[in-house]
């Protein structure tokens, strides 16, 4: 290939054990182009790969063969470390804690964190980047104060400040820089710049200019999850908090983490129906049961591990905060064990998260009662899934999806495709699959009947009764080809067809859509 049309980063599947990073490493693999989506709400993942310069996917034939050796990095010799001291799953769980990586985490338990609403503790964010700040900050400040030489002389409070800016620098480097902890970092950027100046820090100013920077350095991180989630938390946090609410809380200890939960919650429900299909109903019993523990055990026993790891002292630490993982592991999984845990929305529409950002930043950025009126395109959101009509039928390159008479998706096959189906049945509000062996797969709704035939010998076959059909999909050139990419979704509505093609409009992440 061609240098200039080689892509500049792939992405492989490889057999374990992985080299270490920054090795140079040869490897047998088979590539492809990444796969476009086979929904309108569905992961792009053509689109996610386009910004990180990752052109390519394949599976490795074979384990990588070292070419060159590359000296492990700060984040693997942590990684190593902690692995060493909690060698089963609450090592997995407190790199996720630290350095936000939970990739090798096994998929039950990721999914129980998941439903009992408490996947947040996972991600680097405000949660951890506000310990390091505060717990530097005390730290430096009560240090100095020992020194009368220097207390007298100078500001305490503003070399405190630096220093806790500088932490929190240096840990949303080793965190990988999510655009949750950037955000973070920008805010609390701010309240500790109000300390040099002597000013009072403006949450709401500050939450404004984190997305403003994070969206003039990577504009592609508005469609992504985490900044939609991060900035919707953050947003009704502050606007809670400058509401005076929590100062009339009684038993604040208990009353303000459940209004915490709840107020983030509510926030960031309509784009985690959009990205997750569903929404944990538990999350105020799984957060009531955790965050304390993750706050005010895990992450400083954590952290000081990590202040310590040079010198060798941080097992005591590391074990002391793998205790509490297992209670919050433990809690994670009882909550999620809990009756209808998981409420399974249909997919929802751009409309719907084009009305949710509009009500929220309504309710932002209006003072007084009439902030209230954002709540009505905010519940408007949560409607338009069942405001959208479903396709008849769903037909790839290798797949096809029919709906059934109650509303379900049924499947020509259960071979292969095992990710595709997945997100269909996810975007369908459908927690089982259902299987229909068919060569000549068809689909009738209000008198239209729609033919998807799989195999050679059924497109002859549907092709001799070829006015049966008022869309007919075939191996042969009698009928509309199959889809080379991405899919087509059939629709009848009111009598008339309509057939949408899903992943080939040209964009600079399809160039095969040329």
């Amino acid at each position: 290939m061609e240098r200039r049309l080689s892509p500049l980063k792939i992405r492989l599947t490889v057999p374990l054990p992985l080299p270490a990073e920054g090795s140079v490493v040869a490897v047998k693999a088979l590539l492809g182009p990444p796969a476009a989506p086979l929904s309108e709400t569905g992961y792009d993942e053509a689109f996610q790969l386009y910004f990180r310069k990752i052109g390519a996917t394949g599976t490795a034939r074979e384990a990588p063969r070292t070419i060159r050796q590359a000296p492990p990095s700060l984040r693997r010799r942590i990684k190593d470390r902690i692995r060493t001291v909690l060698p089963n799953e609450n090592g997995i769980i407190a790199e996720g804690l630290v350095l936000g990586d939970k990739s090798a985490l096994p998929e039950r338990t990721a999914d129980a964190y998941r439903t009992a609403g408490i996947a947040h503790l996972l991600a680097v964010s405000g949660l951890h980047l506000g310990l390091i700040a505060g717990f530097v900050f005390w730290i430096v400040r009560s240090l100095l104060s020992l020194f009368p030489a220097f207390a007298l002389r100078y500001s305490t409070k503003k070399a405190a400040a630096a220093a806790a800016l500088s932490a929190t620098f240096f840990y949303l480097l080793l965190a990988g820089s999510p655009v949750s902890a950037v955000r973070a970092f920008i805010m609390i950027s701010f309240a500790l710049s109000g300390v040099f100046f002597g000013r009072r820090a403006l949450s709401a100013v500050s939450i404004v200019w984190a997305a403003m920077l994070i969206l003039a350095i990577t504009p592609e991180a508005l469609t992504s999850a985490g900044f939609q989630l991060s900035f919707s938390a953050a947003a009704a946090l502050i606007a809670l908090s400058e509401s005076g609410v929590y100062k009339k809380l009684p038993v604040k200890a208990v009353s303000g983490v459940l209004l915490t939960a709840l107020a983030a919650s509510i926030a960031t429900a309509p784009f985690a129906a959009y990205f997750f299909k569903r929404l944990p109903v538990w999350t105020l019993a799984g957060n009531l049961m955790t965050s304390a523990t993750a706050a005010l055990w895990v992450m400083p026993a954590l952290f000081v591990a990590l202040l310590l790891m040079p010198a060798g002292f941080d097992v005591p630490f590391l074990k002391f905060a793998g205790v509490g993982i297992d209670l919050i592991t433990a809690a994670a999984v009882k909550t999620a064990s809990l009756p209808r845990s998981n409420l399974l929305l249909p997919a929802m529409p751009l409309s719907g998260v084009i009305a949710a950002t509009v009500g929220e930043a309504w309710f932002f950025l209006i003072k007084g009662k009439a902030r209230l009126f954002g709540l009505v395109p905010f519940a408007f959101a949560f409607m338009t899934p069942y405001m959208t009509p479903r396709p008849v039928m769903i037909v790839s390159q290798n797949l096809v999806a029919m709906r059934q008479n109650d509303g379900s998706l049924a499947f020509n096959s259960g071979k292969g495709g095992r990710f595709v189906r997945k997100a269909l049945l996810s975007a369908n509000a459908q927690d089982e699959e259902v299987q229909i062996k068919c060569a000549l797969c068809v689909a009738e709704r209000d008198g239209k009947t729609i033919a998807a035939a799989r195999t050679k010998k059924a497109s002859e076959t549907a092709c001799s009764e070829k006015g049966k059909y008022d869309v007919l999909y075939a191996k042969t050139e009698c009928g509309r080809p199959f889809p080379s990419r991405g899919s087509e979704e059939i629709y009848v509505e009111n009598g008339n067809i309509r057939i949408k093609r899903i992943g080939a409009t040209f964009r600079p992440w399809t160039p095969a859509a040329r």
